[in-house]
């Protein structure tokens, strides 16, 4: 379950123009929360692979298929730079994630056999 966290983090360096909520926190659920869905100061470019439906559902592009899923059906995935850790999903599905490690595995063991 998802909670939307009011509060900015400790080490949020970039706020909004408001100056109560940081930036990435108004980019990702400004058509989802009450206090940001009128706000006219943050503008942004909508990305390729990730989309928020009007009834809060994330949902995400899958790089092999190309078909649009709710973000469950990704793994999830934890990147660190530097101090930061950052939480975000796979880029492939787990369908084609699944169907590409059971082709590899197929052709593993056609190689053995030979």
């Amino acid at each position: 379950m998802n909670i939307i966290q009011t509060i900015p983090r400790i080490d949020c360096k970039a706020f909004a123009k408001c100056g109560k909520k940081s930036l990435s926190h108004c980019r990702r659920y400004k058509l989802t929360d009450e206090e940001c869905a009128g706000c006219e100061l943050v503008r942004r470019r909508e990305r390729g692979n990730y989309r928020t439906l009007s009834d809060g559902h994330v949902m995400k592009q899958c790089s092999v298929c190309g078909e649009w899923y709710g973000v469950h059906r990704f793994y999830p995935r934890t990147l660190k730079r530097g101090e930061k850790v950052y939480f975000t999903f796979s880029s492939e599905c787990r369908r084609c994630k699944s169907l590409k490690a059971s082709a590899y595995q197929r052709n593993k063991q056609q190689l053995k056999i030979e």
